[in-house]
């Protein structure tokens, strides 16, 4: 064994090298809701909506929670590989957002601050010390509203590849960045993301996309973070 490597969750599954997206992640990122590299699934009704949650058990380290907030379009599906390998250290929280993933479909699609309130609804529920709150895309968006508007619920805010870049604020322009990053894409993430629109059905996706493209996230308040 390398003593060099750092222990796994119970149940963990052995994934491919860091950066790379093979058969294992992809089974990984479709279990839920059976158990699967230590992650579980759970649902809470936040708001009055069935919210699903994907986690990992508590390390005991001591260090803060740190909640994953997908993107558009998607769910808890392509940030499982990320929440099994950071479990290590923290315990993990990706929740899925109204109408995506596993979570029950509101009647409409929600706009940023729905989303928002959703999430620091949830938040609350799970009764959690303030955490490392990391949104990618669309979820950024979601996060930091929650980070200006909740500041005492967030000790630390990370935003990956934040939307809407104002040079293509438009869902013309945001489409046309995504044909160019698919390209990029592992191939064995397509199946997820035909799973996860399927969720949600097409209408509420490009609802949300609407909504994320006149939500000018460089014009929220910035937060006052939490220092405990």
């Amino acid at each position: 064994m390398n003593q060099g490597a750092a222990p796994r969750p119970p149940g963990s599954t052995h994934l491919s090298a860091v950066g790379r997206f093979g058969p294992a992640e992809l089974r990984l990122a479709m279990a839920a809701p059976r158990p699967a590299g230590g992650l579980t699934s759970e649902w809470r009704v936040v708001d009055g909506l069935r919210t699903h949650t994907r986690r990992s058990a508590d390390p005991g380290t001591g260090e803060p929670p740190v909640v994953l907030v997908h993107g558009l379009a998607v769910s808890h599906r392509y940030l499982t590989p990320l929440a099994v390998a950071l479990a290590t250290t923290h315990q993990v929280y990706v929740p899925d957002l109204p109408g995506f993933g596993l979570t029950e479909h509101p009647r409409d699609a929600y706009d940023v601050r729905r989303h928002s309130d959703h999430l620091a609804a949830w938040l609350a529920a799970y009764q959690l010390p303030p955490v490392c709150l990391l949104g990618h895309s669309f979820g950024a968006e979601v996060a930091a509203a929650v980070a200006a508007t909740h500041p005492d619920a967030v000790r630390a805010l990370v935003l990956a590849g934040p939307t809407s870049d104002p040079a293509a604020r438009s869902r013309r322009g945001q489409f046309g960045r995504w044909l160019v990053d698919s390209l990029r894409e592992a191939p064995l993430q397509a199946p997820i993301l035909v799973r996860d629109v399927w969720n949600a059905r097409p209408w509420r996706v490009l609802a949300t996309l609407s909504h994320s493209v006149h939500n000018a996230i460089e014009a929220a308040p910035q937060p006052a973070l939490s220092d405990r």
